[in-house]
């Protein structure tokens, strides 16, 4: 379920991606090869479903593209601050991030996907990944800097 809560825009569509991924896992149960970890095998169908739905709903999603000179500039007056929090807390405040610097930010440091793979997966281009995870990292940070004071 927490798979579907990074990827899905509300917890409702979660439960959906949830009980669909998991109806999914039963049907190819069989295919299992005892190759890897049960819990990895899981993991990877449940977020290849997750992303196979959000490239059915690519339309609805609003990208914003910004060209590389803005990031590179952008990027160096971003301040940060040492923070301890809770995996939870922190999954609560990416939740408030609007819907595609979710989706990029969840495949970039949670899933370890490369900008590439990203765009290829969500069928945007690079530029757009890149600009996704610039501006989910500064919403991030001025979410974590508000909730600080």
């Amino acid at each position: 379920m927490n798979v579907c809560e990074r990827y899905a825009p509300d917890h409702d569509a979660a439960k959906d991606l949830f009980q669909e991924g998991f109806l999914k896992i039963l049907k190819v149960m069989d295919t299992f090869r005892f190759e890897s970890k049960f819990e990895s095998w899981l993991y990877k169908i449940m977020v290849n479903h997750c992303i196979n739905s959000i490239r059915k709903r690519k339309k609805d999603i609003q990208w914003v593209e910004l060209n590389e000179d803005h990031i590179a500039v952008a990027d160096e007056n971003l301040e940060t601050e040492e923070l301890s929090l809770r995996i939870n807390e922190i999954m609560e405040l990416m939740k408030k991030l609007p819907y595609g610097y979710r989706i990029v930010l969840n495949m970039y440091a949670v899933d370890s996907k490369k900008h590439d793979e990203i765009a290829k997966e969500l069928g945007i281009t690079i530029s757009t990944s890149k600009t996704q995870l610039f501006k989910a990292r500064r919403a991030l940070l001025q979410l974590l800097n508000e909730r600080v004071k």
